[in-house]
């Protein structure tokens, strides 16, 4: 049995936590934030409950694998249409599980791509199940890398250029440039510009639009109350309102130098092994860079994802057309990427994602009302991140974009915006970037912050910055993967 301590009790600290108590460790999970689940927060007002991070679910099956009892105490309800798209023309297009509903939709929409969309599904959903063993279910790094040339998925990931961009793809796929633009934006599903991002990303569109998408009853929260729960049940204890300040080290270079113990404001924790389930830049500057481990030149060259400005707000149900998510597009996608990434702003030709999660839930507001759940990409570390009268202007700019682009105007009772600066001072994001990386090179997509951290024998890196990506279902797995490097005595 050995002594663990896990920093942070996000998606991938709680899995971690469970599956290494069910090994026989002694766990200590050390929270900052007065209650647990990291992103998978909410906010509740007035009778309403609204997320504050994910808001979608997919690869349900994957979560329930690794820990079985999650499924049993959280009841994930379907969401069909899993999308409803909107540009301003007037053009709108549903997003449905089912093969025939999805056919029957773009015929009626995008006939010119009725039978490329099929074809593309089909041709990613196949990589998808041909390399998910090797991308998504064990650690991966520049040796599988380097090995893929002489892996039996290969022909299958060359029918889509892997080593071309999301956007070059769709271009050669999709006479539509809206089809182009509905599945670029499956890039920002880990914080990344379609224009940038490998194409082998296109198979995340596989993965929502054929495998389903779910919402938990009592909004994504749950979901982190429920493993909670569970870690607890095996005993590992979980301290909030207690931030990691430091770690105390042992041994020498050349025998092993070893994190014996974490320190907070008010206590040390002895450990044998500790598990950071913080964002890896913030992890290796903060904790670990203070006992002489070196923070890899790559980790501080990369770039970072994006960031996000969150708006919610309660609104009078109304007949508006809507959907449970609802994406409304730009006119102009490069131009909203290059204020992202290049010039660093909240994008003037902003796409509104709208989430209205009472929609499959009701008890998540009051009867006659919606609680809208508004996000815009925004940069990491942008000029306007601290100035709340660009805020507050940037929110009347959406309403406005809504009305104006596409008849889109709610009774408003109130609303409460979310910087994207919030999103450091809550979850040690630094910069706000959501996703910690973006994937905007082939480099960054498949050679994210490894697990095992050099210089630290017995130091682990889990959640959504590291290896898979971000998300609930792949910070379980690398919470899966921290597991078993202990397991394995690595």
């Amino acid at each position: 049995m050995k002594r663990i301590a896990i920093i942070g009790s996000g998606i991938g600290g709680l899995t971690a936590g469970i599956l290494l108590a069910q090994q026989g460790h002694s766990v200590t999970i050390l929270e900052k934030n007065p209650v647990v689940g990291g992103k998978v927060a909410s906010f509740r007002h007035d009778g309403f409950t609204f997320d504050l991070g994910p808001t979608l679910i997919t690869l349900l099956e994957e979560m329930e694998r690794i820990v079985p009892a999650l499924t049993q105490m959280v009841r994930f309800l379907p969401v069909d249409p899993s999308c409803k798209y909107f540009w301003s023309d007037g053009t709108t297009y549903s997003t449905f599980t089912d093969p025939q509903k999805s056919a029957a939709e773009t015929e009626r929409v995008f006939p010119e791509d009725s039978g490329a969309v099929e074809q593309f599904l089909r041709d990613t959903g196949e990589i998808y199940r041909k390399t998910k063993a090797l991308f998504l279910l064990k650690p991966f790094g520049p040796a599988q890398l380097a090995n893929i040339r002489n892996a039996p998925m290969l022909p299958a990931m060359l029918r889509i250029h892997p080593l071309g961009t999301m956007a070059a793809e769709l271009r050669r796929r999709f006479r539509s440039p809206k089809l182009r633009q509905l599945f670029g934006r499956f890039a920002t599903y880990n914080g990344s510009s379609p224009y940038r991002a490998p194409s082998m990303l296109n198979v995340i569109a596989s993965v929502e639009l054929r495998m389903g998408a779910w919402y938990p009853a009592g909004g994504v929260r749950a979901i982190g109350i429920a493993l909670a729960k569970i870690a607890a049940s095996h005993g590992v204890a979980i301290h909030t309102d207690t931030e990691a300040t430091g770690l105390l080290r042992s041994g020498q270079a050349i025998v092993g130098v070893q994190a014996c113990g974490v320190r907070t404001g008010n206590l040390t924790v002895e450990t044998d092994a500790v598990v950071s389930n913080g964002d890896a830049r913030w992890t290796h500057q903060r904790l670990l860079a203070p006992v002489g481990v070196p923070t890899p030149r790559g980790l501080l060259k990369a770039e970072r994802s994006c960031s996000g400005y969150l708006l919610l707000a309660a609104v009078r149900a109304g007949r508006l057309g809507l959907a449970h998510h609802n994406v409304f597009f730009s006119d102009d996608y490069p131009a909203e990427f290059a204020d992202i990434f290049e010039r660093r702003q909240l994008p003037r030709g902003m796409t509104i994602y709208l989430s209205i999660s009472a929609f499959t839930d009701p008890q998540l507001a009051p009867e006659g009302w919606e609680n809208w759940y508004i996000l815009i990409n925004a940069p990491a570390s942008g000029i306007d991140h601290d100035n709340p009268e660009v805020q507050a202007r940037y929110a009347q700019a959406v309403w406005e974009r809504l009305e104006r682009g596409f008849g889109i105007k709610p009774e408003i009772a109130w609303q409460v915006i979310m910087p994207a600066r919030s999103i450091e001072q809550r979850y040690h994001s630094l910069d706000g970037a959501i996703y910690g990386t973006s994937s905007n090179s082939l480099q960054s997509a498949f050679l994210r912050p490894a697990h095992k951290v050099r210089g630290l024998k017995n130091f682990y890196l889990a959640g959504g910055s590291t290896h898979p990506g971000g998300g609930v279902p792949l910070a379980m797995l690398s919470g899966n993967m921290v597991a078993e490097y202990l397991r394995n005595g690595v």
